[in-house]
């Protein structure tokens, strides 16, 4: 359950502050050394919390001041990560994801002797705004040692910066406090239990921080030591929390914080471990998946989602995307209910912002934002990416044009539902959502007539001018995915709707839902599906199969810039069949029993050898359908590429010189999707007792058992797989 790197390279920074994150779900810390200063990236990024810097900027999540900064110096000499790299005798960095603790190790080779550094750090996951460190420094020599400590409010931003003024408190607890133009804050405040021999301390308050000069005078192989506990908040707190306080600061230490972490961690794992006998590796790789998405979680709100980074930091500006209801969610379907609602909830929540988009777009119903900030309100801007030759803003059509985000919300509510035997949530709002989302769909459905010569299109409706999984080529008509998905969502409509009771409903209001029940039905069965060629394969919009056949390395050779976006109207992809991630591929895996086997395998051929994987969202679907087709070794390495994404060095930073780093939650959750559908083969049954969870395995050759629980319709299941036999066995179950 350890995740080390042994060894410096301060390259290594931004790989290593993603890689190391820990968090609790109310807030994210990267895992950077405690002296980094904001070039390097150290960021605690607050959930759900946006800010506009400036009219010419995009509005972004914000990152609270860091109480985590830390220092030394021993005879005059600053000893600091990354300036020190030639003193560096040991450098270990690592996660504990027993405990949810990031450690740090470093030794320092001076004129008189050895320094050594260790540091213990955790956001609190029983108390949400309260964050810990333990910091402790010993020389083999007698020395005099300074430890600078305090709170940063200088932070790294991406867009910023967004603080304008910083309220900066002294005393026994120090709090610096960043203000934005319109008011709105984020606090820091820390106290520090100090332990070692204290000749005189000093306080250091500058523009935008305030720190304690500690000065120890130690004897050889003594320590010195701080302890400290940091209250992070904002002033909307009170909007998004469940409860209107918290445990009380003043009476919190270091060492109770760690004693209820470590009951808090040692509990989660003995309900969600999974055990991969025979693959040490990738049994290690998914539960970090699974840690990873723990410490995301939105616990401590009634309505809040996991934005596509996670809480790694403001790339793609903090937003929500279709990466948690299609992705995410499943993890915490299987495994905790009530943090599944709560990302729904946010959805349900955002309705009113989707109408208002729908409107401004010319559809009626509801267009949800392709980058969602609160309340639905759309982040994703027309110029999204920007051409590394020019400088210039490019224009994309993701905001407008990437119409199957409606139901990706929309799917998420069936799984919701199907899943856990939970309709509440369709009362709650759910229900409003799915007919709004059909009524958008409805109003984007275009007609073929018959003058266009088309005969197996003829009295079709269309969906046009969309952007589908594949962002490399924008604005197409008919994409495979997009059409499928939004006559899903009619489907779905029209199944609720049937099982509606209408006992108090008008006789008026009767006829109403009669009348739209039967123009849904209609546009279901007029929805055009895609072409497929004669060799089935299925085109993934009209008029792909006349583009360039090349291949990915033929395109990538064509590139000047390795940072230029492959899409839109120049990108080098536009042109020909290579696609950024998979499109019709996803469409099969989600309904791969509208097919027979051998389509599934030729269009995962087909399409497999033409995907550039430019999104950590594609392994996953490509490994999920290689498991329906039952080529489990071929989808084994697209589960390790899915569930290691952020354990190796990433390949792609940059996107049209846009920064596009941190960590990769829809690729940690694609990764679990693998494991229970497609090696573990669950699937439901509805029976009359309920909804039965069953077990078709696939298990790669290697793995010698595949063992955890998962909950379905309130019940808690323990799946034990070996290559001989399988077994689903009740377990004891607390709901979440």
């Amino acid at each position: 359950m350890i995740i080390k790197e042994v060894g410096y390279n301060k390259e290594n920074y931004a790989h290593f502050g993603t890689k190391f994150l820990i968090g609790n779900g109310y807030m994210g810390v990267r895992g950077t050394p405690e002296e980094y200063t904001k070039e390097y990236m150290p960021a605690i990024n607050i959930a759900g919390v946006y800010n506009l810097a400036a009219p010419d900027k995009w509005r972004e999540s914000l990152n609270a001041p860091n109480p985590f900064f830390v220092k030394i110096a021993i005879g005059g000499t600053e000893l600091a990560l990354p300036d020190a790299t030639n003193k560096v005798l040991l450098h270990e960095q690592s996660i504990n994801m027993a405990l949810g603790i990031h450690l740090r190790k470093t030794v320092f080779k001076t004129q008189q002797g050895q320094v050594n550094i260790e540091s213990r750090r955790f956001a609190s996951m029983t108390a949400h705004n309260i964050l810990a460190l333990e910091y402790i420094v010993t020389a083999d020599f007698d020395a005099e040692i300074i430890i600078t400590s305090g709170i940063d409010g200088n932070v790294w931003d991406v867009n910023g910066p967004h603080f304008v003024r910083h309220n900066i408190v002294d005393g026994e607890i120090m709090s610096v406090e960043g203000v934005c133009d319109n008011g709105l804050s984020v606090k820091t405040l820390e106290k520090v239990e100090i332990k070692g021999n204290l000749k005189s301390q000093s306080v250091i308050k500058e523009d935008k921080r305030i720190l304690r000069a500690l000065t120890f005078a130690v004897k050889k192989d003594e320590q010195c030591s701080i302890k400290k506990v940091a209250y992070v908040s904002t002033s909307k707190d009170l909007q998004i929390a469940k409860k209107t306080s918290d445990t009380n600061f003043l009476s919190l230490t270091y060492d109770e914080l760690l004693v209820a972490q470590t009951e808090y961690w040692k509990s989660f794992w003995v309900e969600n471990f999974v055990t991969i006998e025979g693959d040490k590796e990738a049994e290690t790789a998914l539960n970090y998946c699974i840690y990873s998405l723990q410490i995301i979680a939105p616990r401590h709100a009634k309505a809040l989602s996991i934005p596509a980074r996670g809480l790694s930091g403001q790339v793609y500006k903090g937003a929500v995307f279709w990466d948690t209801e299609m992705f995410m969610l499943d993890y915490f379907i299987l495994n905790d209910i009530g943090t599944a609602r709560t990302l729904l909830k946010y959805r349900i929540d955002g309705l009113k912002g989707a109408r208002i988009k729908a409107k401004q777009e010319g559809f009626d119903g509801a267009f949800y934002a392709w980058e969602s900030h609160e309340n639905g309100l759309e982040a994703c801007t027309k110029f999204n990416v920007t051409d590394v030759f020019t400088g210039r803003s490019v224009r994309t059509y993701f905001m407008d044009k990437q119409v199957h985000i409606s139901a990706a919300i929309v799917y998420g509510l069936h799984k919701y539902t199907s899943m856990t035997g939970d309709f509440s949530i369709l009362a709650d709002g759910g229900l409003e959502i799915i007919l709004e989302c059909a009524d958008f769909y409805m109003s984007m459905l275009s007609q073929r007539f018959s003058h266009r010569q088309d005969s197996d299109r003829v009295g079709k409706l269309e969906l046009h001018d969309v952007v589908g999984p594949d962002e490399y080529h924008e604005r197409v008509n008919n994409n495979a995915y997009t059409n499928r998905m939004a006559k899903f969502v009619l489907e779905y409509a029209l199944e609720v709707l049937k099982k509606q009771t209408a006992t108090s409903v008008s006789q008026v209001e009767k006829n109403r839902i009669t009348a739209y029940k039967k123009k849904l039905k209609k546009c279901i069965e007029a929805i055009c599906q895609p072409r497929t060629s004669k060799d089935g394969v299925i085109e993934q919009f009209d008029g792909y199969f006349e583009l360039e056949d090349v291949s990915v390395d033929e395109v990538r050779s064509r590139l000047k810039d390795k940072r230029e976006y492959w899409g839109g109207s120049n990108g080098v992809a536009s042109t020909t069949k290579i696609i950024k991630q998979a499109d019709v591929v996803t469409m099969l895996a989600l309904f791969k029993n509208e097919y027979d086997i051998q389509t599934l395998r030729k269009n995962l051929e087909y399409y497999e050898k033409r995907t550039e994987h430019g999104s950590s969202l594609s392994a996953c679907m490509y490994g999920l359908l290689h498991c329906y087709c039952d080529s489990v070794q071929d989808a084994y390495p697209m589960f390790v590429k899915s569930a290691a994404v952020d354990l190796v060095t990433p390949s792609k930073l940059w996107a049209g010189g846009i920064y596009i780093g941190g960590s990769h939650p829809a690729s940690w959750g694609g990764a679990y999707q693998m494991m229970v559908y497609g090696f573990a083969g669950l699937t439901l049954k509805q029976t009359k007792k309920g909804i039965t969870p069953v077990l078709n395995p696939r298990l790669p050759t290697h793995w010698k058992r595949l063992a955890f629980k998962c909950s379905i319709a309130g019940k808690r299941y323990n799946i034990n797989i070996t290559n001989k036999k399988h077994s689903i066995k009740s377990a004891k179950y607390k709901e979440k």
